[in-house]
């Protein structure tokens, strides 16, 4: 598990309209266009992948692909 950052450039007004439910929205009001992201540990073996969608108030959207390394064998969480 860990945090990660994503800078959003866009001219007009955006949001985060969707995310995996894994990955935990620590943004906070007055950021600006950086938003702050945080993730457990992956209980799984195998890798895992999801999508940040950001989309502007007309309706274009972006695509953030996410990826966390998969579990390390014989670790406990």
């Amino acid at each position: 598990g860990g945090t990660f950052t994503v800078k959003v450039n866009c001219p007009t007004t955006y949001k985060l309209s969707d995310k995996p439910d894994w990955v935990k929205d620590n943004t906070t009001a007055g950021s600006g266009n950086v938003h702050s992201f945080s993730v457990g540990a992956n209980p799984e073996y195998e890798v895992r992948k999801g999508v940040l969608v950001f989309c502007d108030d007309i309706g274009t959207c972006l695509p953030v692909m996410v990826t966390q390394k998969a579990r390390v064998a014989g670790t406990t969480l």
